[in-house]
């Protein structure tokens, strides 16, 4: 029992790095022409990042504490509810820290678009999140 619970802490606590990663490099490509070459200090984001998505992730480890094979519908939701939530804040923060300005010119709101749009297919499409995913199929 305890290896279940501790295989599937493991599984979450993984898309939440690896989404943290994703994010960093959403922002940097939003806000730079070459991300790549740019410096960009992310101490903030990542601090925020897990101390505003602990409660969630809390709540999760709760529930897989008590049913780590999780039979209970109760536990399927909680995973899939910290996932979206999970993903709602990715976004939120994207959105909040790359689209601030409304009026900027077409080719940096371009950029910024065409990061968000990155940030959504490459977090849709990771390994992570469909391990995740699959704790719950």
């Amino acid at each position: 029992m305890k290896s279940n619970f501790l295989a599937a802490l493991n599984i979450v606590l993984v898309l939440a790095s690896e989404s943290l990663s994703l994010l960093r490099n959403a922002l940097k490509s939003a806000k730079f022409d070459c991300p790549k070459e740019a410096k960009m200090d992310f101490s903030m984001v990542d601090i925020a990042f897990w101390q505003e998505t602990e409660p969630a992730f809390r709540t999760l480890q709760e529930a897989l504490a008590v049913d780590p094979l999780r039979q209970d519908t109760q536990t399927r939701h909680a995973v899939s509810q910290w996932e979206a939530e999970l993903a709602h804040y990715l976004f939120h923060v994207f959105d909040r820290d790359a689209l601030t300005n409304p009026d900027c010119p077409d080719d940096i709101l371009q950029r910024q678009l065409t990061a968000r749009q990155d940030l959504a297919s490459s977090y849709r499409k990771h390994k992570a999140r469909k391990d995740v995913l699959a704790l719950v199929e």
